[in-house]
């Protein structure tokens, strides 16, 4: 593979392990679990750590008793995320590999543009919605999350769209996410949703 499939190959592979199938099968996201930090799960420790102390609506030490269930809208990107995404993401690792690229990556390399619109939602509804994300939790999230797992689909779709780098492929597969980001920014300021309520963390 050229530098430039391989830089791709890495970035597929950072979601891969980073969140689609380390965070939602290892650490129980996909079956509705919210992390907690006291977990005997060492990978639940890690992503409380990383994301879900930073995310009231992730981590169990928001909710009283047990440990909690988390919205069936994030439970249903989870499980979207450990299903679909997962199998979109292993064809493209293999197939990349391959010495001749298989037909199956120029539909899998589109399909993947799915996981970059299931992450705008995800971070529109941390930034603007209840969790109101800000200061050095959202400048976390923007480095590990939200930029790379929305550039990362649209350049590998970029890639194999067999229309090169040009004004109108940059427009369509960077600009579009960036206007609707910019969209959503514009909307959720004028319309701001109550913040969360946020409860002390556990000492």
């Amino acid at each position: 593979m050229a530098w430039y499939d391989w830089v791709l190959w890495l970035g597929i592979l950072y979601m891969f392990l980073g969140t689609d199938f380390t965070l939602n099968w290892l650490g129980r996201m996909a079956f509705g679990r919210r992390l907690d930090r006291n977990s005997r799960n060492f990978v639940e420790r890690i992503y409380y750590r990383v994301w879900a102390a930073d995310d009231p609506n992730a981590r169990a030490d928001h909710v009283d008793g047990p440990v909690g269930i988390i919205a069936p809208w994030v439970t249903a990107l989870c499980i979207t995320n450990a299903l679909v995404t997962c199998l979109i993401e292993i064809l493209l690792l293999y197939g990349m590999l391959q010495e001749t690229m298989p037909p199956y990556v120029v539909p899998a390399a589109f399909a993947f543009l799915l996981r970059a619109e299931i992450e705008i939602i995800y971070g529109a509804q941390l930034i603007w919605g209840p969790a109101r994300l800000r200061g050095g939790a959202l400048a976390n999230y923007l480095a590990i999350g939200l930029v790379p797992q929305v550039l990362i689909p649209c350049l590998v779709a970029l890639r194999f769209s067999g229309m090169g780098v040009t004004p109108l492929s940059l427009l369509i597969f960077v600009g579009l996410p960036v206007v609707i980001l910019a969209w959503l920014a514009i909307v959720y300021s004028n319309n701001p949703v109550p913040a969360l309520e946020d409860e002390p963390r556990r000492p």
